[in-house]
């Protein structure tokens, strides 16, 4: 079926007849399911996600103007790259400068 010569390959009415193709419903299909696991894992992660939001929202709006400014001058410094989030590399920095005993996982 993946023949690059076309005068070599298989015609499609001859790959449809291919046992393959033919007994695909015979067997458990993974896919089906591998996608339907997906689909809940990602409906998880965005259900969590929003509640995360939703909590870090709440308790930046309870925040007084100056512990707000603090913190996003704390942030800014962090994130060196100017990328708007904190990745490993930057996290790692700001510990090591801070001298905390927190240990980051290399995963």
């Amino acid at each position: 079926m993946l023949e690059k010569d076309p005068k070599k390959r298989i015609t499609i009415i001859e790959a449809m007849e291919h046992s393959w193709f033919m007994n695909a419903h015979k067997c458990p299909y993974i896919e089906d399911e591998v996608q339907d696991t997906i689909m809940q894992r990602l409906t998880s992660f965005h259900g969590r996600n929003k509640l995360k939001k939703a909590a870090i929202q709440l308790l930046v709006k309870q925040m007084s103007e100056s512990s707000f400014s603090e913190l996003r001058s704390i942030f800014n410094e962090m994130d060196t790259d100017k990328s708007g989030t904190i990745n490993k590399d930057e996290l790692k920095r700001a510990l090591s400068l801070s001298k905390s005993t927190v240990d980051i996982q290399e995963n």
